[in-house]
């Protein structure tokens, strides 16, 4: 069912509260949408968090026959018998439909995306496990995540498990005219500003 502007606001309070609802009403209008991409060195550090609550783990590869290539993988922690949280693995370049882009991974790379957790088990580092799970015993080097700037919850998890902003992706516009931006954030000690 179709959700009018009103409810789609309700929701969005109820979901993140008051933080970036600015941006929330920006993006629902077309005129600005971002994506932060945080960026893990596999290399130098796997995360190992484990939820405030017993939950079990299960992994299903993706493979709907249209996409034999993809490589996804799909996490779904349980609690009781009851799906409580999912998060999904991809080793291939994707689309990111929130900003009409795409993300070209190198080989080394994977991306973490549709990670969702029930409001009523939040807060509970159920997506923290979930990400330690993904990032656990594959041979990639680095993984990325792109998070919605108004997305506290998630942006929380992937800070928790060490994610660090690598860039900021989005555009801004008017009706079908759009400019795309990428920055990225300073360096510390730099003097110089980033750059749409």
């Amino acid at each position: 069912m179709k959700q009018g502007p009103i409810e789609r606001l309700r929701s969005h309070i109820q979901d993140f509260g008051l933080a970036g609802l600015h941006l929330r009403v920006l993006a629902g209008l077309g005129l600005y949408r971002e994506l932060s991409i945080f960026a893990l060195d596999l290399q130098r550090h796997r995360p190992e968090l484990k939820a405030g609550i017993p939950i079990a783990i299960s992994e299903t590869v993706t493979d709907d026959g249209r996409h034999p290539h993809r490589g996804e993988s799909c996490f779904i922690a349980s609690h009781n018998g009851q799906i409580v949280s999912r998060l999904t693995r991809t080793v291939n370049s994707c689309r990111l439909d929130y900003i009409d882009e795409e993300l070209h991974l190198a080989p080394h790379e994977c991306y973490l995306h549709a990670a969702f957790t029930e409001p009523a088990y939040r807060g509970q580092g159920i997506l923290g496990e979930l990400i330690s799970c993904a990032c656990k015993s594959i041979p990639h080097t680095r993984a990325l995540v792109a998070i919605a700037g108004y997305n506290q919850f998630s942006n929380r998890a992937f800070a928790k498990a060490g994610f660090k902003l690598k860039e900021v992706r989005g555009y801004y516009g008017f009706w079908r005219w759009r400019h795309h931006f990428c920055v990225q954030p300073l360096q510390a000690g730099s003097t110089r500003s980033a750059s749409a």
